[in-house]
């Protein structure tokens, strides 16, 4: 039997999303080699990682160059260890020569195909191992959540809506727990803007900046329904048994939409708005606009002029869907 190397694998991501995504390549990778895998991540997606039962030992970029400071790069890949590397930026080629197109692919098929595997549905879905409750929060037995973020203009629900949304709640008497943070440094420009605003009439607990990624997990795993657009949240609800209710952008749900048992369709409703071109996804405004397929970027105007984003969901068409929900007893 060949003596096998040690394993590592370099995720290069810094959202939680896109992170949780590069899960199921993990799984398989344990699996594959029957032995837990070294993983290296920038520094601030550790805390997603930490208790990950996959992982031999896991290290930030800065550690993992220390550890190895005084090896010689080229022998050390090719003699010590087995290294590989996921999520390579816009442009760049990953180790095998191919150039990943981001907008394109299926999030999850994304650091698969950069390490050069496909996964199956039934590999697909995401994990996260949080750490022990704190039990500090006191909540209802049944209760909503809500995460009315801020992201791209096209994937981004007006905060009218979510009030709307908050006073349709509150009138039926539907505790709502508000997730998410106030500011957020926008990723791509890095702008600090407001996140959420505060809500009134509010049946429930507003929770922005007040839980860590476990025990927002924690709140999402007992609520009865989830109600969020394409978020890191989304990814994270996807590790749980809870109703997820997404609400419609320009992405298309088929590549962000978490796998439960194998299915997309699992505890799982996407409310569409007038228009379904999908065109952060849609490869002919690409064509269109820049010559080509490979470059869709999320643009902060409908690619249609058109003078809103009708790929949004109404407020009318997710209150209706939530009322069948309870009334039809498949929360």
């Amino acid at each position: 039997m060949i003596n096998q190397r040690d394993v590592y694998l370099s995720v290069n991501c810094r959202t939680l999303g896109d992170t949780l995504c590069a899960t199921p390549s993990l799984r398989k990778m344990f699996f594959v080699y029957n032995k837990k895998i070294n993983v290296v991540v920038p520094d601030e997606t550790k805390i997603i990682w930490i208790n990950n039962p996959y992982i031999d030992k896991l290290y930030s970029y800065e550690e993992f160059k220390d550890k190895f400071k005084n090896k010689d790069w080229n022998y050390l890949i090719n003699n010590e260890i087995e290294y590989y590397q996921t999520y390579v930026l816009p442009g760049q080629k990953n180790q095998f020569g191919v150039e990943r197109k981001f907008q394109l692919v299926d999030l999850r098929q994304i650091h698969a195909n950069d390490l050069g595997f496909q996964l199956f549905s039934d590999e697909l879905h995401c994990e996260f191992f949080p750490n022990k409750y704190s039990n500090s929060i006191q909540l209802p037995k049944d209760y909503v959540v809500i995460h009315p973020s801020t992201n791209w203009p096209n994937r981004t629900w007006k905060y009218e809506n979510w009030q709307l949304l908050v006073d349709f709640l509150s009138k039926n008497n539907i505790f709502t727990v508000v997730t998410g943070k106030t500011t957020v440094q926008h990723e791509v420009n890095l702008v600090t803007e407001k996140h959420i605003k505060k809500f009134n009439n509010l049946y429930g607990l507003d929770l922005a900046d007040q839980t860590d990624l476990s025990d927002t997990l924690h709140l999402l795993n007992n609520a009865k329904l989830f109600i969020t657009l394409d978020t890191g949240l989304l990814h994270l609800a996807g590790t749980t048994d809870t109703f997820i209710l997404q609400l419609g952008s320009a992405k298309d749900p088929r590549l962000v939409s978490p796998y439960r048992k194998g299915t997309q369709n699992y505890k799982y409703l996407y409310i569409k708005g007038k228009c379904d071109l999908f065109c952060t996804n849609n490869m002919k405004y690409g064509v269109r606009d820049w010559g080509t397929m490979n470059n869709v970027p999320p643009l902060a105007g409908c690619l249609e002029n058109k003078p809103t984003f009708e790929c949004h969901s109404s407020v009318e068409d997710v209150t209706k869907t939530i009322n069948y929900l309870f009334k039809t007893n498949l929360l």
